[in-house]
């Protein structure tokens, strides 16, 4: 639960986000025995006694306010958040994204919407001039969508790559996004824009608890959500595990890299996250709390997982982040690298890890380029391990 709300993400949207109402799903759901054991034996090991179930309740309410990194002004609501909320859905409807209700194993409804980048790529340029009045009219959405006002383009309006990966109609590949905390998919259009440009088709979805998302946020939900909304995928959109990116922001690279350790073939991509939650930087009062909660309850071994990943890794870190230190990067890839030591002669590191300008967080909370969408190298970089290229190879 408190994994939620610890580390990461858009800060000033921690009040509106957090659903803390364990709430009836909005329709009736089938999930079977089956698929409830299915998500059960993901977490042989999680049966808490009386005692630690007590103590995760009652750190419940604090963590989830973020206390642990005293970010005091997440105990707020932020003026004006939930109207951003509605023009930044309004904006992904437009470019044509399909809502989408996922049923959890435990009952309750993840909220989702999944986007076709053909479809993209028809709407984009009625969708620019509509954006754009936006902006111009809501100055303090530019942060919101890490947009540049002086683009004459949507490309030039949100920083989206000067090429495009190739024809989107051409391939068939899926992103399934697993956010950040404190965050929500509809306050990170830019990262949507990214992969649709470049011709990937995108799952967005909210974790148990996160605004539309029913049910109640917890470490196991957070794993479990991402791994039935990529089940979800290929089933319901067709995908194969070999065509699936698993892609994971701070908290979210452990969603990310539970799904890919545990569904063979699918490749993963961890922005900015950690090896392993206890070891992340936090205020010194809260130091001894957050490692105990962490180690106990929201361990996020991500470093393990990644040792189980058969599909390519690639882990990028921003050089600036003061939260999440180089060496998180460091031992994640040097778990990969030792994980795939069969594959002799090739340079495995070298394609598995990106530097990225800038620090932990979006321009809102004070890191004006926090971002690799900002740093035309790491673009590079990123497009090339979508083609399967060296990371290295400076070619687009």
């Amino acid at each position: 639960m408190s994994s939620i709300a610890i580390l990461g993400g858009n800060k000033q949207y921690n009040s509106y986000s957090l659903n803390l109402t364990n709430s009836a799903p909005d329709q009736p759901t089938q999930v079977g025995e089956e698929r409830a054991k299915e998500i059960h034996d993901l977490f042989p090991d999680r049966e808490l006694s009386l005692s630690q179930r007590i103590t995760r309740a009652v750190t419940h309410p604090i963590a989830l306010c973020g206390l642990f990194q005293g970010h005091f002004k997440s105990l707020f609501f932020v003026t004006g958040v939930k109207a951003d909320l509605e023009h930044s859905k309004t904006l992904l409807l437009d470019i044509g994204g399909e809502e989408i209700k996922i049923p959890s194993s435990s009952g309750s409804m993840i909220s989702a919407m999944y986007f076709s980048a053909e479809k993209f790529h028809e709407h984009i340029d009625a969708a620019f001039i509509k954006w754009k009045a936006i902006l111009e009219a809501n100055p303090r959405l530019t942060a919101f969508w890490e947009a540049d006002l002086e683009g004459s383009d949507l490309r030039e309006l949100m920083r989206l790559p000067e090429t495009v990966l190739e024809d989107c109609s051409s391939h068939k590949k899926v992103v399934v996004r697993c956010i950040g905390a404190n965050n929500l998919f509809e306050a990170n259009p830019q990262s949507i824009f990214q992969h649709l440009y470049r011709g990937i088709d995108h799952l967005a979805f909210n974790y148990q608890g996160l605004n539309d998302s029913t049910g109640t946020p917890s470490y196991e939900a957070t794993c479990a959500d991402a791994y039935n909304c990529t089940k979800y995928i290929m089933k319901e959109k067709g995908f194969s595990a070999e065509q699936i990116l698993m892609y994971g922001t701070s908290m979210g690279g452990g969603p990310a890299l539970f799904t890919a350790s545990k569904i063979e073939g699918t490749d993963v991509f961890v922005d900015r996250t950690f090896s392993r939650l206890s070891a992340v930087r936090t205020t010194a009062i809260a130091a001894p709390i957050f490692r105990y909660l962490a180690e106990n309850f929201y361990p996020f071994p991500n470093e393990e997982w990644i040792k189980n990943v058969k599909g390519r890794a690639c882990v990028l870190h921003g050089k600036d982040d003061s939260l999440i230190d180089r060496s998180h990067a460091d031992r994640l890839v040097i778990s990969y690298v030792e994980s795939r030591s069969s594959e002799a002669g090739q340079d495995i590191a070298e394609r598995s890890f990106i530097e990225a300008k800038g620090g932990h967080y979006g321009p809102s909370s004070g890191d004006a380029d926090y971002s690799w969408y900002a740093d035309a190298e790491s673009q590079k970089k990123f497009s090339n391990f979508i083609k399967d290229k060296t990371i290295s190879d400076n070619t687009i």
